[in-house]
Formats: C-alpha cells, structure tokens, sequence
C-alpha cells in the first residue's frame, strides 16, 4: 500500500523515420503520511521537420571579390534520424511541520542524434556573364550529443491561513558533443545560452475577501557561451 509502479508508452508512425516509441516507468514510495520518494525514467523522440528533411532556402548572397558572388543554401537531409533523450529524475518531497513544505529533484538526460548544421565545400553553379557564381551548401546532419544534468529545490511555507511563501532554485549543468567530423559552428552557441543557476521567491498575501498583495523576487545566472551578465 506504500509503493506505486507506473508505466507506460507513445507508440506512433511517421513517414520520416517509421515507427517510434516513447515509454516511461516511474515508482513512487510514501514510508509515512508526511513523505514521498520517487524516481523515474522515459524516453522521447523529435521526429524531423519537413524543413530539416527537404528544405531548399536561400540564406544569402554576397560577393567574394570583384568576379565572384557566393550564395549560402540550406538544403534538407531525407535520410535524418529522430532526435532522441533518455531522461532519469529521482525525487523527494515531505511535510516537514504543518505549514512548511520541502520539495527536492535531480536529473540527468542523455540526448543523442541531435541536428546539426554542416557546410559543404562551394561548388561553382552556371550563371551568366563574366561572373564567376559559387554555392555554398549548408546540410541537415545528426552528429551531435549531449549529457546534461542538474536539480531543482522549493520550500513552500504557510506563514498564517492567508499568507504563503514559496522559494525556489534550479542549477543546470551542459555538456554538448560533437562527432569529430561535424564542421558545425553555431548549434553549439545557440543551444548552450541558458543560465546555469536561476532562483524565485515569492510571497503571496490575502489582506481581505477582495485584495492580495503578492510580490517576487527572480535572479539568473549570466547566460552561458555569451556576455550577457546575470
């Protein structure tokens, strides 16, 4: 009567990369009326987008020198992978008194195939006049993964019957990987800029039937890979 097991799956076809599975497990244990341990694991998928898989657009055009203009492409890749994470949580909650309440989570997710973006080398493309016109391919690839992990941490606490208190932090921590063969240069800047640590309190107060007066407090971190300060 202590121990819940639950489980369950997605199953679905698509016509980019067939069928596809989702499951998850998670287990919950209560040793007492006051407290909760509980830990999980499942597993989800990002089918392509049609735009990743048969894109044909025009990013730029500019010259290289006085007798050469080069255009930037990016093309689809009909031969891409789903995007994949394995994502583990364990959990613990409790009642500590009556009014104060703490609750603590960790996690670690495992993403593999993850998109990125590959130059090809420039190849010269009929045009006309003198001028010579190069293209330059950009193309969808799966040579990416990741490994990241991190926690969160709330305590909530009743002060009276209409005042409640809430605090809460977060810490992150990413680490992207590339194949040694992937020339991708900008996934890695634009999925890195998030802050490490981030923080909330917040105070919520019913003075009367008719009026509340709530405030909050929020911090985060600098944003990782950037200058942005916190």
């Amino acid at each position: 009567p202590t121990v819940w097991l639950t489980g369950g799956s997605k199953v679905e076809h698509n016509d980019y990369t067939g069928f596809e599975y989702e499951p998850g497990v998670r287990v919950a244990w209560a040793p007492s009326t006051k407290t909760t341990v509980w830990a999980a694991g499942a597993r989800a998928i990002r089918q392509p987008a049609r735009l990743e898989t048969a894109a044909g657009l025009n990013l730029a055009t500019f010259p290289l020198d006085a007798n050469t203009m080069e255009t930037m492409r990016l093309v689809g890749n009909p031969n891409l992978n789903t995007e994949e994470v394995l994502d583990y949580e364990l959990g613990y909650r409790t009642q500590l008194t009556p009014g104060v309440s703490l609750d603590a989570t960790t996690f670690l997710s495992d993403y593999r195939r993850l998109i990125t973006r590959e130059p090809q080398a420039p190849v010269p493309i009929p045009g006309p006049g003198p001028v010579v016109q190069l293209l330059a391919t950009i193309q969808n690839e799966n040579l990416a993964s990741a490994l990241d992990y991190g926690g969160e941490l709330s305590v909530n606490w009743n002060a009276s019957s209409r005042w409640r208190i809430s605090s809460g932090y977060s810490y992150l921590h990413m680490n992207l990987h590339f194949d040694p063969s992937s020339k991708d240069i900008t996934s890695y800047q634009t999925s890195t800029q998030v802050p490490q640590h981030m923080f909330q309190l917040r105070s919520q107060w019913n003075l009367t039937g008719n009026w509340e007066f709530d405030q909050s407090l929020s911090f985060a971190a600098r944003l990782m890979g950037t200058t942005i300060p916190a």
